[in-house]
């Protein structure tokens, strides 16, 4: 880059206090491991954060859009600030940016794809428009939506409360 030229603010990296940073109410991964958490909590305490996080201002704190998981981490390890990428962004901007950055990650579960794609046509938005904008085939769209009403739907959540039984019983025997 030339000296003349402007410096993208959105850009930089900035610290910002950790307890100034709120999860985004629209998350589309809403069981996070505590097992993979605790892993890049150890990276992270060994080697730093490799990777900011991108947040936007709301209210008088920040506003996560991607990195939860490294925020969290964050967290566990106790540090008091974490590098982030603060960008102006509208409601729909920050929606479509979070949704698409973890839909393309390989290890949502189906179930919480679906959930995301769901979210964007509950948004208004045609299958084939949301296609587009995730980059995903209308077909795949149509497969993980039938998700939503089929038995592989019930028995995630009936997985699900087995776990969150045992992560309860676990921390009642703590007690």
């Amino acid at each position: 880059m030339s000296s003349d030229q402007p410096l993208d603010k959105a850009r930089m990296i900035v610290e910002i206090p950790i307890e100034k940073i709120v999860p985004n109410p629209h998350q589309v991964r809403k069981l996070f491991d505590p097992d993979g958490i605790q892993e890049l909590a150890n990276s992270i305490q060994r080697l730093g954060l490799l990777e900011p996080i991108l947040v936007r201002p709301k209210d008088d704190k920040f506003e996560i859009v991607h990195g939860e998981r490294r925020w969290r981490a964050c967290k566990l390890v106790g540090l008091q600030t974490i590098g982030a990428n603060i960008k102006q962004l509208t409601e729909d901007e920050a929606f479509e940016i979070g949704l698409v950055e973890n839909i393309q990650r390989e290890n949502l579960t189906p179930v919480e794809e679906a959930f995301a794609i769901k979210s964007f046509l509950d948004r208004g938005l045609r299958q084939g428009d949301v296609a587009e904008r995730i980059g995903k085939m209308k077909k795949k769209l149509a497969e993980r939506l039938k998700i939503l009403s089929s038995h592989y739907y019930t028995q995630y959540q009936e997985e699900e409360i087995e776990r969150l039984k045992k992560e309860l019983d676990s921390l009642k025997k703590k007690d």
